[in-house]
């Protein structure tokens, strides 16, 4: 029995990241069927529906999964900024050790 890989990817906002790294997966589950995948990347944004949408059966049969860190564009000089990338920091590094990836 082969074991199972999983790979992590992230990265989003814009189709234009989205798409790319969807067709990626699609590539790796061509050569790794057995493959689980996990999206991490901002509610709200590209990759919130893309992925949902793209993954619809996979996320169904426990083979993929959609996970979301909080994120914030904006000066660096206000302290609330700092906090929401902090958080979504540890929420970030949370999941790598919870899905413990093959690769990112």
């Amino acid at each position: 029995m082969t074991a199972r890989r999983t790979f992590l990817f992230t990265g989003g906002g814009t189709g234009g990241h989205v798409t790319p790294a969807l067709a990626i997966a699609e590539g790796i589950r061509a050569q790794h069927p057995e493959a689980n995948f996990v999206y991490v990347g901002v509610r709200g944004k590209a990759e919130d529906g893309m992925v949902q949408k793209a993954w619809k059966t996979s996320i169904a049969e426990n083979r993929a999964s959609l996970h979301f860190v909080r994120s914030r564009s904006g000066s660096l000089k206000k302290p609330s900024i700092l906090f929401t990338l902090g958080v979504g920091f540890c929420q970030a590094v949370l999941l790598v050790l919870r899905f413990r990836p093959d690769a990112i």
